[in-house]
């Protein structure tokens, strides 16, 4: 229900912040619940620009995007 479905992600935040204030990581490829700012948070600054920059020298035209790269990177 869509009642459950809110307090599912509800929860999902909640352990994500425990992961991340415990200094734990993420497997994005079974990932579904985490934030661009969670995302921002466990990978920091120097990482992500790093990542953007590859992206850019490598996919230029953004024509390599999924809904992963859409929901935690893009627009970043």
């Amino acid at each position: 229900t869509s009642r459950n479905r809110e307090r599912l992600q509800i929860l999902s935040n909640d352990l994500n912040k425990i992961v991340l204030d415990a200094g734990g990581r993420f497997y994005f490829a079974k990932d579904s619940t985490l934030s661009h700012e969670q995302a921002a948070q466990f990978l920091g600054d120097d990482t992500l620009k790093q990542f953007r920059a590859l992206k850019e020298r490598c996919d230029p035209e953004g024509l390599l995007e999924t809904d992963l790269y859409r929901r935690l990177f893009a627009g970043s």
